[in-house]
């Protein structure tokens, strides 16, 4: 049975990984490299996303008391 995965997250994950089948590739030295690769890529963008979220909120309780 094929894995359904999105096709954002097989972008984001290195081409080497798959397979033309869209199977994952069984490569434990390579695999766990990436794995962490992509750890520390995503917790950088998490990081960025929590800092333009709190910018939002602290613009939108601007605007509102602008309109009070």
């Amino acid at each position: 049975m094929p894995q359904i995965i999105p096709l954002k997250l097989k972008r984001r994950l290195s081409a080497s990984v798959w397979r033309k089948d869209g199977q994952l590739t069984a490569s434990p030295q390579n695999n766990e490299a990436e794995i962490m690769k992509d750890n520390l890529r995503l917790r950088r963008e998490l990081a960025e996303k929590e800092k333009e979220i709190l910018f939002l909120k602290k613009a939108a309780a601007f605007f509102e008391k602008e309109i009070d």
